[in-house]
């Protein structure tokens, strides 16, 4: 069960590492271009984009950890007699 769960959290890991990369480099694109826009807060300031990144990963992980244990706990032969 825990090698299906680990499966399935490093499937959404990958995702997620996929998003924050292609995320950051556009929220640097666009921050940079909506910079008058921002009040109190620099548009290349590394401790906003830190924690952000670090609140997207944490939530994506969290959140794929419950269907992720719960299609491990899916006996696939039952699953595909229901097919």
């Amino acid at each position: 069960m825990w090698d299906s769960t680990a499966q399935i959290l490093r499937r959404a890991a990958l995702l997620t590492g996929i998003g924050v990369v292609v995320g950051t480099g556009l929220a640097v694109g666009l921050a940079r271009l909506s910079a008058n826009l921002l009040f109190g807060v620099r548009p290349d300031d590394p401790a906003v984009f830190v924690s952000i990144i670090a609140a997207i990963t944490v939530t994506s992980l969290l959140v794929s950890w419950g269907p992720a244990r719960r299609a491990a706990s899916i006996d696939p032969m039952r699953a595909l007699r229901t097919e």
